[in-house]
């Protein structure tokens, strides 16, 4: 009796070692795989929009749609700050962002449709743009006359 024990017990084993191991990783890997190809998908077909933030070095990047003049629907969970600058690349418009709020996207890959997490930016479209001279960390307004003038 204790043998049988044992012989179920190492059956077991042997299909949680390597082979259950290696399942699993692949499973995670084409998981990761379709989300990449679902998230690049949904890039090709939208807008680019770069997110600057106060005190911050480095922009970041996100693609999206307009869902009407004044809300854009980008792919992903995303925290865009209060107040920060939001640029729509295709047209050169600058946008405030108001507030970010949780949504869904459908993206249609390889004759499916997916339903991913999104984010939805109410933004404000009274943007001032100012000439500044940078001064180290700081900035001043420039009161001469723009390029442009």
């Amino acid at each position: 009796m204790a043998e049988e024990n044992k012989k179920e017990e190492t059956t077991e084993e042997k299909k949680g070692g390597f082979s259950g191991w290696w399942n699993k990783t692949k499973a995670n890997v084409n998981s990761s795989i379709l989300e990449s190809k679902l998230e690049s998908t949904f890039n090709k077909g939208n807008v680019e929009f770069v997110n600057y933030n106060k005190g911050e070095m480095f922009s970041n990047s996100y693609y999206g749609y307009y869902k009407n003049g004044t809300t854009v629907t980008i792919y992903g969970k995303k925290l865009l700050k209060t107040n920060s600058v939001l640029i729509d690349k295709k047209n050169n418009k600058a946008f405030y962002v108001v507030s970010v709020v949780d949504s869904k996207v459908e993206v249609k890959y390889e004759g499916q449709i997916y339903e991913r997490d999104a984010s939805d930016i109410l933004l404000d479209p009274n943007v001032t743009e100012v000439n500044v001279i940078k001064a180290g960390d700081r900035f001043f307004l420039y009161k001469g006359e723009s390029k442009e003038a």
